[in-house]
């Protein structure tokens, strides 16, 4: 097998068991990026906001990796795992964009360490997350699962967290799952809100949106959501290009933020 998600991924912790799934829907969620739905036939299978799959596609060699989009009760009530898979010709996403069809099986193993776990036992720390391109896709199921902790309260008897989402892509038609986003924090305004930014497109005065910036994310974006929190209890979750996660880490430390306050993965 061809091993370069597995290699990059190898000090990762990840299940023994695969589990088959069928492709139950597949959706554009923009030029560039197509969305799975995955009804998963394994009743015991679980996973934490955050975690990716190993993708096993029968008949090519490569192994793939993606991040999943969906949040862990979508997979206790609904059997449902979803992924959004960015075009390129590495064979996984390749397949994905030109040969998968609805009712195919394919084989998932979850792993990951880059995860959000909170106890329903315990106060939450506010969370400030940070997304380039692709590297939304585990933020999204953080942030869903978060609005569900809001949705269902009277199990969570201690304090549940504020969260921030920075995002940033190429261009308004690359902010995948914007409508969801904002969905969310309508309803849960002021507790999570977010904030994206466009880095290769232009957007004239009269169609601009009050969430939508022309710019990269920059210290001036991160120190205006860090005034609203306490920098020594944040928890900060990062995932796009390694240069920009680099960056935008070094940013935090430089803000006040402790390392130990910070997760990232990068995303190829």
């Amino acid at each position: 097998m061809s091993n370069d998600h597995l290699q990059r991924t190898a000090d990762n912790s990840r299940e023994k068991v695969l589990s088959e799934a069928t492709i139950e829907d597949i959706k554009e969620l923009s030029p560039s990026t197509k969305q799975l739905v995955l009804k998963v036939d394994n009743p015991t299978l679980s996973f934490k906001p955050g975690q990716w799959v190993d993708f096993f596609i029968t008949g090519i060699d490569t192994v793939g990796g993606f991040s999943i989009c969906s949040t862990p009760s979508q997979l206790t009530h609904h059997k449902i795992l979803t992924l959004a898979v960015k075009f390129s010709d590495h064979p996984p996403a390749f397949w994905v964009h030109k040969d998968c069809t609805i009712g195919t099986k394919v084989k998932v193993r979850i792993g990951g360490d880059f995860l959000y776990d909170p106890s329903p036992l315990m106060d939450q720390r506010d969370l400030l997350l940070i997304a380039g391109g692709l590297g939304v896709n585990p933020l999204v199921s953080i942030l869903g699962h978060v609005s569900e902790m809001y949705s269902i309260g009277d199990k969570w008897k201690k304090r549940l967290p504020f969260a921030s989402l920075l995002y940033s892509a190429a261009n308004r038609s690359e902010l995948l799952f914007k409508n969801k986003i904002d969905e969310i924090t309508k309803w849960h305004g002021p507790h999570i809100n977010a904030s994206y930014f466009v880095t290769k497109e232009f957007i004239a005065e009269e169609h601009k949106e009050d969430t939508v910036q022309c710019q990269r994310i920059d210290a001036d974006a991160i120190d205006g959501v860090l005034s609203d929190f306490d920098v020594k209890t944040v928890q900060c979750f990062l995932c796009g290009p390694p240069p920009m996660i680099e960056d935008l880490e070094n940013v935090l430390i430089m803000s006040g933020v402790e390392k130990m306050q910070i997760h990232y993965e990068n995303w190829w």
